[in-house]
């Protein structure tokens, strides 16, 4: 079910005819408060991944971060065989 679609967005992207990709979805964070989030998938910017780190970073508990701290290492850029390029 998720492959059609990821398959239909990438070559909708490719072609050129949609610019941005974004996903919009809920957060439930209790029984009576939702969160609507929309994040950009396409293009991949370095800021728009930090961006979803944060968002699916608990506040508290053990995966939590540290606030005296980030527990992230850098992303370094590099070449890819997997980058999507537009034509």
């Amino acid at each position: 079910m998720v492959e059609p679609l990821a398959k239909q967005v990438k070559e909708l992207y490719l072609s050129g005819e949609y610019d941005e990709i974004f996903i919009v979805y809920t957060n439930l964070v209790s029984t009576l408060k939702q969160s609507v989030y929309a994040r950009q998938l396409l293009p991949v910017t370095f800021s728009g991944v930090d961006e979803v780190i944060r968002g699916i970073t608990p506040e508290k508990g053990k995966f939590s971060e540290s606030k005296d701290s980030d527990i992230r290492e850098p992303i370094k850029e590099h070449n890819s065989s997997h980058r999507l390029e537009k034509s």
